[in-house]
């Protein structure tokens, strides 16, 4: 009896420690939403237009009827791309994965597109973002209620950075074999659960879509709560800024985690 209120008492502390967000760092404003995120550098002009331009999903249908042929094949939210509209995707794959594996020193990984739990925890996705993900069994997202994290679970990645970071999961690395710098693409999948009166009629936020990402396991060389990290690629990353591709970088409040990007 007292081994049995023990294992439940164990279960419901992991539960618990695992609903415990990250410490954001003093200089995040607090706030209820994205409205709240405070623009701290913008780069790059942003282009004035003489006419009213069309969002994206609308020049798409312009060429391609690829929302209606999708939504016969697999229901809303989903794309095809026939033609030019094929090859510029994988063009911009190709261009991506060569710039960084041959001008920063990145390695090209090509990872399952699916993962266990015990990754998605890893990475912070579960518990919290359960209903967000597709997964194979509704038994799976019962064991996670419960804090359980399996090794043979399947989960459906939502994005590369998932599986890139977990490749080192529970590992101790030597210092002298850092950086590890990794370059993948993958499709992604994301079920947006949550925010469903955000997603427009014709969503850019679809359910499946193709994403490059790229990951870098270094040493820090400064405290966390600094400003700066140290630099995680074998040369300065940053990815060719077209000209007429305005950025804006946020002071957003968001959770610590180890991030795909640790440039300051």
């Amino acid at each position: 009896m007292l081994q049995k209120r023990a294992e439940d008492l164990e279960s419901r502390l992991r539960q618990t420690l695992a609903s415990i967000p990250n410490l954001t760092r003093d200089e995040v404003p607090s706030g209820k939403s994205e409205a709240d995120n405070v623009t701290v550098k913008i780069w790059g002009k942003i282009t004035a237009f003489d006419f009213s331009p069309k969002p994206h999903w609308e020049l798409g249908e312009a060429s391609h009827p690829r929302l209606e042929r999708a939504a016969k094949l697999s229901g809303a939210r989903f794309a095809v791309y026939f033609g030019a509209g094929a090859r510029l995707e994988r063009a911009l794959i190709s261009f991506m994965l060569d710039f960084h594996t041959t001008k920063h020193g990145y390695k090209e990984v090509l990872p399952p597109f699916m993962v266990n739990s015990k990754s998605l925890f890893g990475t912070g996705q579960l518990p919290k973002f359960a209903e967000d993900l597709f997964r194979c069994s509704d038994a799976d997202a019962e064991a996670v209620a419960r804090g359980e994290f399996k090794d043979n679970d399947h989960w459906l990645i939502p994005t590369a950075e998932v599986p890139v970071t977990n490749l080192y999961r529970d590992e101790i690395l030597d210092e002298s074999r850092l950086p590890i710098c990794l370059t993948a693409y993958t499709p992604c999948f994301r079920a947006e659960a949550a925010q469903p009166a955000k997603i427009p009629a014709a969503s850019s936020a679809s359910i499946s879509f193709k994403r490059w990402s790229w990951s870098s396991s270094c040493a820090l060389k400064t405290p966390m709560r600094s400003t700066s990290a140290s630099r995680a690629t074998p040369k300065k990353s940053r990815s060719p800024q077209p000209a007429l591709s305005p950025r804006s970088a946020l002071r957003r409040r968001y959770r610590l985690l180890i991030r795909q990007d640790l440039r300051p």
